[in-house]
């Protein structure tokens, strides 16, 4: 701002006046040192249709000498009386020494103000002075004024402002506002201006307060445009924590409109503070790459840095978010590629830096929401490793490892691997795995057959489809020459005198199964065991149900498998039998209905080693069996047995339920229904007609019932 050539030199003080107080109310007029005072010259930039930034000096070379106030006066008048528009504005003060200035001007201080005269009319000549004032309780005699410049209103110019509002600022970041009051024309809208925002920069003394232009080195600027009503509300972000800081707002139109400079200082930390996370882009689909600065390392160095994400959480954590962590190699500079993100969702960002006082987050949260077409996945096959072994719960088993480098776009449903004996993976068996944080994931297949190739490969699925990695193989070897091992897997107690038991080989020994069983015993040390056989499955399991067992009595019992080499055993396991003695288990087989009988059968599972004495048949048409009909039933074979059930109505639901009686009382089967037929008809021929000579032409039917 340049001094108009009348004041380059410092006016001389009007008025002079004392701040020395005594107890006499008679004296009026206080002693007073007057300040020396000057108005600079306002620049183009300074000036608007209703506005004027204004700047100056208060100065004094003598002790003793306070300044309670300075200011602007702007009159349309030289004379500065109030039928002039007068307005008297009081300013921001600024020290050359500390930005909270004292009131009191020692030797050699020099006092910088600055202030805003608004609602000033359009094409219009002013009057402006500044003043400095020495008792607030005496203005009339204790102000000093300078010597007054003339300016000029223009018609149109560039926007202006009302006050700058500062929130309270944090360690990184400080919320800022301001009022568009006039746009520089009445033919511009809100819409016309282009841009707008803040600009600010870190100060260290008054002087870099004072000027704060869009072409000043070192500013940094805010994007940010005027909503409906005018306002500019922002967050200036990725401050230094307790530094000082000057801002001011700015606006574009027909010229360019600035506001007030305000300053604040941050708030101190003993944590780590981190700039805002970057978007900086990628070439993938469900990719994006992020950067971001450490501002400040806090009290002790850093110990870990990266960023932390979400799609669920706005304001992301260490805990409870994905986190992503970054070397510390590099400078105050890191950076990060999020991978696997999906089209279409929102992910909130924040930057984050710890130390031995604490994790320092971003002051701003980044939302990314990403865009384009949603793809098949991209998955590898990284390894299969084989590990085999005689223990019994770790043999013959395939490690597998997967990795999912690209999830196209889509949130991947389902990774895991398959496993085929066949090269063209048919007939293949599925693995389901989970993601870690490094999109790795693993599956392990157990009970791998000896002597059998496998042939596995890792997939991922999303809405677009299924992807899958490379086949790789693993062979499984024989262990050569051994007899089979064997694991006792199942023992199960069914009643006093039946178990049920079950066993599979894990490793054949090198040749073929010849038998698979159980021997049970009532020694601990098998001696003197009963064999069993068994039928060897596909996945080489087999199993086991007896039915002469003796009631309250421990056994025995151990899987056995041979082969060329010998028989192989698995553990022994003991288990003892039920001292109670129960009912029959019976089973209600099935109902064949005519239209008056039903071919009934049923078949007694077992009878815990008492015999059975009858056998029989419950029929009702009440489902609770209230009022029922017994049918007593014969044996086909030792389980099976039936009967049929006559002098049923036709085309009725009938219950029925099965019966077997032993020593300890009766069982029952589950009561099952069934509907008899409809009654079967005939026609009468006319060898039946009782009136032969009239034929049967208009007599009435009858019904007749086939008897059996």
């Amino acid at each position: 701002m340049k001094m108009l050539n009348r004041l380059q030199y410092l006016f001389l003080s009007l008025l002079a006046t004392g701040i020395l107080f005594t107890s006499c109310k008679e004296d009026t007029v206080p002693f007073n040192i007057s300040p020396s005072l000057t108005i600079m010259e306002p620049s183009g930039e300074d000036i608007t249709r209703t506005t004027v930034l204004l700047e100056g000096t208060a100065s004094k070379d003598m002790h003793n000498s306070f300044i309670q106030q300075v200011g602007v006066q702007c009159a349309t008048n030289s004379a500065f009386t109030e039928d002039g528009d007068l307005r008297t504005i009081p300013c921001s003060e600024y020290s050359e020494n500390t930005l909270n200035n004292p009131l009191l001007i020692e030797s050699g201080y020099v006092l910088r103000f600055n202030g805003k005269i608004s609602g000033l009319s359009p094409n219009t000549r002013y009057w402006v002075r500044s003043y400095a004032m020495s008792d607030t309780l005496h203005p009339d005699i204790s102000t000093a004024y300078s010597p007054s410049i003339v300016f000029n209103t223009p018609a149109t110019s560039a926007p202006s402002f009302g006050d700058v509002t500062l929130g309270n600022p944090e360690t990184t970041s400080a919320p800022i506002a301001v009022q568009l009051t006039d746009l520089g024309s009445e033919l511009l809208t809100y819409d016309d201006v282009e841009p707008a925002g803040y600009i600010y920069r870190r100060i260290t003394n008054a002087e870099q307060a004072r000027d704060l232009r869009m072409r000043t080195p070192g500013v940094k600027t805010v994007i940010k445009y005027p909503d409906a009503e005018g306002r500019i509300d922002t967050v200036l972000t990725d401050l230094v924590p307790g530094a000082i800081y000057a801002v001011r707002a700015f606006a574009v139109a027909d010229g360019t409109g600035y506001s007030e400079i305000k300053t604040f200082q941050t708030q101190n930390t003993s944590m780590p503070a981190v700039s805002v996370a970057r978007n900086t882009g990628s070439q993938e689909v469900g990719q994006v790459n992020l950067a971001a600065d450490v501002i400040a390392k806090g009290s002790s160095n850093i110990t870990a840095r990266g960023f932390v994400y979400s799609s669920i959480v706005t304001e992301p954590e260490l805990v409870g978010s994905t986190v992503i962590s970054c070397d510390l190699s590099g400078g105050d500079a890191f950076t990060a590629s999020i991978q696997n993100l999906s089209v279409g969702t929102t992910y909130y960002v924040r930057a984050y830096a710890t130390n031995n006082a604490g994790t320092g987050y971003s002051s701003e949260v980044l939302k990314i929401t990403l865009s384009g077409e949603i793809n098949a996945p991209t998955v590898s096959t990284i390894s299969v490793s084989l590990t085999t072994s005689e223990d019994e719960t770790a043999m013959n088993m395939a490690e597998m490892v997967g990795f999912l480098a690209s999830n196209g776009g889509g949130s991947v449903e389902e990774v895991g691997f398959e496993l085929s004996p066949e090269p063209n993976m048919e007939n293949a068996e599925k693995f389901h795995a989970a993601l870690d944080a490094n999109n790795m994931f693993r599956a392990i297949s157990y009970q791998l057959s000896a002597g059998q190739t496998y042939y596995i490969r890792a997939f991922a699925q999303n809405v677009a489809g299924i992807a899958y990695g490379e086949v790789k193989s693993v062979s499984v070897p024989y262990l050569q020459n051994t007899v089979p091992y064997v694991v006792t897997s199942q023992v199960e107690v069914v009643s006093s005198q039946i178990a049920a038991f079950g066993g599979y080989v894990r490793n054949e020994g090198g040749s073929q199964i010849t038998a698979v069983g159980f021997q049970v015993s009532k020694n601990q040390n098998m001696s003197d065991p009963t064999e069993y056989d068994a039928n060897l499955g596909e996945e080489y399991e087999f199993w086991r149900e007896i039915h002469d067992l003796e009631p309250n009595t421990t056994y025995y019992v151990r899987a056995f498998a041979v082969n060329a080499t010998g028989t192989g055993y698995g553990s022994v396991r003991a288990f003892t039998t039920s001292s109670e003695q129960n009912v029959p288990v019976v089973v209600t087989q099935m109902a064949t209905p005519g239209s008056t009988t039903a071919e009934l059968l049923g078949f007694v599972e077992y009878s815990d080693g008492t015999n059975v004495s009858s056998v029989g048949f419950e029929v009702s048409t009440d489902s609770t069996m209230s009022q029922k009909t017994v049918y007593p039933g014969s044996f086909e074979d030792n389980m099976y047995f039936y009967t049929t059930a006559g002098n049923l109505q036709a085309s009725t639901k009938y219950y029925v339920r099965a019966f077997a009686v032993n020593a300890v009382g009766t069982g029952y089967g589950d009561i099952i229904s069934f509907t008899t037929l409809e009654p079967e008809t005939s026609t009468p021929s006319e060898d039946d007609n009782p009136y032969p000579t009239q034929g049967v032409k208009g007599q009435r039917k009858t019904k007749t019932v086939k008897r059996k």
